[in-house]
């Protein structure tokens, strides 16, 4: 299958210089607040390629930035305003290089370009090796005569190329080469671009993914009109849901419309079962819940029969209109029924785009909605936009672009990036949701600081048992407490709900903070052998540390530079010896505070890259963990 692998998009309403993201294999997620520019994305890429909807392009007038459009429509110019980089899957290179040759195509990417005027796919070119394809030419066809390969590989016009020949030699084998040449010439010339421009119209254009949107308007009528409903040239995307229904669950529509009653009965019958059925696996909100198609006897306004979509609960037995029941699951039901039925399509390649999709459900109505969206990204690449928390799988934040807007017009870039608290706070919230799920579910528990302990904690026990050393039990949660004074309030928590658990914190700062932590113990609420800290782990016999000072400093030093562009990169000589703990160390030299939150992100991007931490810092981490893992109960 053809993969999106990265856009671009430039000049398209709010978005009024370039901005290009990458593109995941099967999930990405476009977070930022409302009227940051979200919608706009999505609008820009659906353009590009869309599904069924012919009059969905781009227009000068109601899609070029305000600013500037003016000048735009005088100058007569054009602007690409969307450019879209896709792999070639291995089974289409196959192909190719079948007529080609095997090692001719270099790249195995092909990059679309859409303008504003010149509105056509145009490609930028392939990368080709033109020598090897004459070479496989040759070798094809057994060509041996010297003159009729020069005059191929010199890439002559073709009126004068075919001069040489009087139309065709005598050899047959030769003739048949001059016939097979004819395809790769392009307006009487045949260049590296007209060989590539053939390959990417006879066997990339027609492996593009159409791109399908959906948004609120897609929704199910409650009431269908079958004479409208067998209207194939109607676009009204409500239809155009309800069709998808009738498919889904094989209504068959001759007998609803036959004469015999019972047959119209079981057909109704048999079609809410099926339905319901599918439906129950992903809407765990309310099980009970039965849909069922029911055609009354009598015609609507217009004479003609309809099917009207009545939804049961059982545990009362009364059954309501559709349109009756709440908007998040009017919206669930419509979603469901629209992509189970693309799933059937197996003709087509189809990148799906969801606007802000299940908007008006409750949040867990909303993780239902996500279990769905991974099932459909087994087959499609799936972009969709959001604001809520309950909308991002915190284990996957890899997937995340954020999204937001500034006097330069919409920015899109990747989660680490962007720094601003309004954007980040579904990314954090997310983060925050799956701490107090998992809080009460795990008997042993250990308690942290914050959030950057549990991403390094949980980063390097990852790599220490992928090389099969001891990392920490996967029975044990990493429960961050939002720092060393609300310790107390946790230990009292968790002591209540006879949990087993420890504590590993930073020095601590003050007297006062030392004061609670020995009330604890003498309250019995915890031992005091289950109260560690860094620093002992650090081997330096000194008593202040952080999680940061486990790492080696040019580690460290290497995430910090990573993540803080506004600063010039440090060096490890730049460091104060004299100062304890290396985040103290840091900001001395930058000479204010920094974000501890994103050095530990750039370490979870480097989880693949095992060689990054050096075998002194794996093993003071192996020695925490060991210690740990002794000190929780199982």
């Amino acid at each position: 299958m053809t993969k999106l692998k990265k856009v671009t998009i430039n000049k398209y309403k709010c978005i009024e210089t370039e901005q290009s993201f990458d593109v995941e294999d099967d999930i990405t997620v476009l977070v930022g607040k409302n009227e940051s520019g979200k919608t706009a994305i999505l609008e820009a890429i659906t353009k590009s390629n869309p599904y069924a909807d012919k009059d969905f392009k781009y227009d000068i007038t109601h899609d070029y930035p305000r600013r500037g459009q003016q000048q735009f429509k005088k100058n007569g110019e054009d602007v690409t305003v969307f450019r879209s980089k896709f792999t070639i899957p291995e089974e289409l290179v196959e192909c190719i290089g079948r007529e080609i040759g095997p090692g001719t195509l270099r790249e195995r990417t092909v990059t679309q370009l859409r303008a504003y005027r010149q509105q056509n796919a145009v490609y930028e070119s392939i990368d080709l090796d033109i020598a090897s394809f004459w070479e496989f030419k040759f070798a094809q066809f057994e060509i041996e005569d010297e003159q009729l390969k020069t005059l191929v590989r010199r890439q002559t016009p073709y009126a004068e190329f075919m001069s040489h020949f009087d139309g065709y030699t005598e050899k047959e084998n030769e003739n048949a080469l001059l016939d097979e040449i004819n395809e790769y010439f392009d307006d009487g010339w045949m260049t590296d671009d007209s060989i590539a421009n053939h390959l990417v119209f006879k066997y990339l254009h027609p492996q593009m993914p159409k791109y399908l949107y959906y948004d609120e308007y897609h929704q199910l009528p409650t009431e269908i009109d079958l004479r409208e409903l067998q209207n194939d040239q109607s676009d009204r995307k409500d239809l155009k849901t309800a069709r998808a229904l009738f498919a889904l669950a094989e209504l068959d529509l001759q007998a609803i419309l036959g004469e015999d009653d019972e047959a119209s009965v079981s057909a109704q019958e048999s079609a809410s079962h099926k339905v319901t059925s599918i439906l129950r696996k992903y809407w765990k909100t309310n099980p009970n819940l039965r849909v069922k198609f029911h055609v009354p006897p009598q015609r609507n306004v217009h004479g003609n029969l309809v099917v009207k979509i009545r939804v049961s609960s059982n545990a009362d037995g009364m059954t309501l209109p559709l349109n009756s029941r709440s908007r998040g699951f009017q919206w669930f039901f419509s979603f469901f029924v629209w992509f189970s039925k693309i799933q059937e399509d197996k003709g087509n390649q189809y990148i799906l785009l969801l606007d802000e999709p299940g908007l008006n459900l409750h949040a867990s109505a909303q993780r239902d909605l996500l279990e769905f969206i991974e099932d459909l990204a087994k087959d499609y690449q799936i972009i969709y936009t959001t604001h809520s928390p309950f909308m991002i799988d915190s284990d996957k934040l890899h997937r995340v672009r954020t999204v937001f807007e500034d006097r330069r017009g919409t920015r899109i870039s990747e989660s680490t990036q962007e720094k601003d608290s309004d954007t980040l706070f579904p990314l954090q919230a997310a983060l925050g949701y799956d701490i107090a799920q998992n809080l009460f579910i795990s008997k042993s528990n250990l308690l942290v600081e914050g959030v950057t302990d549990v991403m390094y904690l949980q980063t390097v026990s990852s790599i220490l048992q992928r090389n099969g050393r001891t990392a920490l039990r996967d029975n044990i949660t990493i429960v961050p407490v939002g720092g060393a004074g609300k310790l107390a309030s946790f230990v009292s928590l968790l002591h209540g709900q006879k949990l087993n658990f420890a504590c590993l914190l930073d020095s601590l700062a003050h007297q006062g903070l030392q004061k609670k932590v020995e009330n604890l113990v003498d309250n019995r609420l915890i031992e005091k052998s289950n109260i560690r800290f860094f620093h002992e782990f650090i081997g330096s016999g000194d008593s202040k540390a952080d999680i940061e000072d486990m790492f080696e400093k040019g580690e460290y030093l290497s995430l910090f530079n990573a993540q803080f562009s506004e600063y010039d990169d440090i060096a490890e000589s730049q460091l104060n010896p004299e100062v304890r703990r290396i985040v103290k160390q840091i900001e001395e030299v930058i000479g204010g505070k920094f974000d501890h939150y994103w050095p530990a992100y750039e370490l979870s991007t480097r989880a693949a890259d095992e060689s990054f931490l050096s075998d002194a810092t794996l093993t003071r981490f192996e020695n925490l963990f060991k210690k740990i893992n002794g000190l929780i109960k199982r």
